[in-house]
């Protein structure tokens, strides 16, 4: 990976976002490899749709994807807010962790466009 300098700088910008590690990084930049790479001004790509990212086992931390989000929910002052809304409001923990994979799927999308690091958003920007 450090030999790609593209992969090296895009594996920089997701290792930024907090609640994503290392090896969650680096499994987001091999599972996505479409990470930055449309043309278009979608802002929500269509691998981030509810059936791509659908966890296929009873547990959303079974895939990598599910483990991003689960830190993300309770480390990313982006994510976690936006997950306990969706547990306050009644819905299943799963639900709710589905939604938040979502969302930091197309925060990683978002910086990877902007070629930038995670800046941590202003009570005025959420």
């Amino acid at each position: 990976m450090h030999a790609i300098p593209a992969l090296r700088a895009r594996g920089a910008w997701l290792n930024s976002i907090p609640g994503n590690g290392l090896v969650a990084s680096h499994t987001l930049l091999a599972e996505l490899t479409e990470l930055d790479t449309s043309t278009g001004t979608r802002s929500s790509p269509s691998w981030a749709s509810p059936p791509s990212i659908a966890p296929a086992a009873p547990s959303a931390g079974a895939t990598p994807r599910g483990a991003a989000a689960l830190a993300a929910s309770r480390a990313n002052p982006a994510c976690a807010p936006y997950y306990q809304r969706f547990v306050a409001a009644g819905k299943p923990k799963l639900v709710a962790l589905t939604a938040c994979m979502r969302k930091l799927l197309v925060l990683c999308n978002a910086l990877c466009k902007q070629q930038t690091s995670w800046v941590t958003p202003t009570a005025a920007t959420m």
